[in-house]
């Protein structure tokens, strides 16, 4: 390969070759604009071909650690790139971070031999009180059966240099609890993650990305370095350690081929962001969104 093309492989639709379209034409457009100031942190959470909201097959994700390879890209956990966004003028060209969320044994099985062949590590926030090391606190019948990492998966990822964050204990709405529940769950998540991979975690992921100020204080309070959302940046990454913007993998759902490819891309050049940014402005598509929905369900339980 090498070239900035993604592979002409089928899949798509025409729609999808519309996205297509805006994607080039605005990646077009990026080029005779200022420099972005962004680091892509990528978000995944199954390596699989289970087709739920959070599934991406592990032949794509494969392709993905190629354009990466391919590319030159140094692929670091999360928590060093936190000392980069820490210095606002070290970012550095061609680095990107990894994250898987919840600690799904796909990480294990499929992620990490894709991973390991191009010399790329990650991060991974655990949910510590999965009952039946379970995915148990979801509803959607597709993501319940998967089961999570053992202990003997989590001390190999830490022998191949990945890192192990904290991802709380029951997977909650955290703005949704009162001030003792919230602290048991991220303080005891980090006292978890450091009794399973023998050392503290500094790195806390929000649960669906929900968190305010009040939950933004625990995590500091429970001695983590920084944590992060699951917003896209815009052309500028945010200061602010503790609110870390990510790229949701789980977006490319139904864009296989070289739709997906294309859109993989644009969250490495930031393109993506933009491209959220021009949908979000349409009705329909900002009511579907999973922040609307969201938002919708808190206003109708009080």
């Amino acid at each position: 390969m090498g070239s900035s093309e993604p592979r002409s492989r089928a899949g798509g639709g025409g729609s999808a070759w519309l996205k297509c379209g805006l994607l080039r034409l605005l990646a077009t457009l990026d080029r005779v604009r200022p420099r972005r100031d962004i680091l892509p942190v990528l978000n995944y959470h199954g390596i699989d071909e289970d087709c739920s909201p959070v599934s991406l097959p592990p032949g794509e994700f494969a392709i993905q650690m190629e354009i990466l390879a391919e590319r030159d890209y140094r692929v670091i956990p999360f928590r060093e790139a936190l000392d980069f966004l820490a210095r606002p003028d070290s970012l550095p060209e061609r680095t990107a971070a990894l994250t898987f969320d919840d600690g799904l044994e796909s990480v294990f099985t499929a992620a990490l031999p894709a991973m390991r062949r191009h010399g790329f590590r990650g991060t991974v926030f655990l949910v510590t009180g999965a009952e039946g090391n379970r995915v148990s606190w979801e509803r959607e019948a597709a993501i319940r059966p998967r089961r999570l990492l053992e202990a003997a998966q989590v001390s190999e990822l830490v022998d191949n240099g990945f890192e192990i964050g904290a991802h709380t204990r029951s997977h909650p709405h955290l703005t949704e609890l009162s001030d003792e529940e919230l602290d048991l769950e991220v303080a005891g998540s980090r006292d978890d993650v450091a009794a399973r991979a023998g050392r503290a975690p500094e790195t806390f992921a929000y649960p669906y990305g929900d968190h305010d100020d009040r939950v933004v204080a625990s995590v500091r309070r429970a001695g983590f370095s920084g944590a992060c959302t699951v917003r896209p940046p815009g052309r500028r990454m945010g200061r602010d350690l503790y609110r870390v913007e990510r790229f949701d993998t789980s977006r490319f759902s139904g864009h296989g081929g070289a739709v997906g490819e294309l859109f993989f891309l644009s969250c490495l050049n930031g393109v993506f962001a933009d491209y959220l940014r021009i949908k979000m402005s349409l009705p329909w598509f900002r009511a579907h969104t999973f922040e609307y929905r969201e938002n919708s369900r808190k206003q109708r339980h009080g």
